[in-house]
């Protein structure tokens, strides 16, 4: 199955870059390893389940918006 490339996000300011960077590099977390971890996942848990399509209920929130950029990323 192939996946669609995730596009990096628009930037942020200076300052935060700085921290989050910081944080990232304390945790050893890289975010386009993640996504394409869970991407690859849902793809498989789709493909293994043969189906084809997804429904997503979207309240407006930070976890919807985040669950609906996974699934596109699909």
């Amino acid at each position: 199955m192939q996946h669609k490339p995730v596009s990096k996000p628009e930037p942020l300011l200076p300052e935060l870059q700085v921290e989050l960077a910081r944080i990232r590099t304390a945790r050893a977390f890289d975010p386009y390893t993640y996504i394409a971890a869970k991407t690859t996942m849902l793809g498989q848990y789709l493909g293994n389940h043969g189906l084809k399509a997804a429904v997503l209920g979207l309240s407006g929130g930070i976890d919807s918006a985040v669950v609906l950029g996974l699934l596109m990323a699909t």
